[in-house]
């Protein structure tokens, strides 16, 4: 499920992301057209939304802030992120883990 947004890197892995701004959820929501969809709270100004994007995602995979960067996209929804010192299997594990989870009244993976 999560191979084709995830890739292995020598320090790390990368992840294509479809960021889905002022959402009611912060984290992963699904897939969508073969990009995780994250989702945060905070709308897209001033670099708000990739600032807290970057903090969610080092909080879910529990890493620093500083080992995770985007690599293109800053100004786009599609972005790819590089989580360093992350292996692949950890990282398909956790989303696995987190996405396996019940159904919500959308239809998306994850909390009701």
């Amino acid at each position: 499920m999560t191979s084709g947004f995830l890739k292995e890197l020598d320090d790390g892995v990368q992840l294509s992301i479809r960021v889905q701004t002022r959402s009611s959820r912060c984290g992963p929501i699904g897939e969508f057209g073969g990009n995780l969809k994250w989702g945060v709270n905070t709308s897209p100004v001033d670099g708000a939304a990739n600032a807290e994007l970057l903090l969610s995602i080092a909080d879910f995979f529990s890493i620093s802030r500083s080992h995770v960067s985007i690599i293109q996209g800053e100004r786009s929804k599609v972005k790819r992120i590089k989580l360093l010192q992350v292996p692949l299997s950890a990282a398909r594990e956790r989303l696995e883990g987190e996405m396996s989870g019940s159904i919500n009244k959308k239809g998306y993976p994850g909390k009701r």
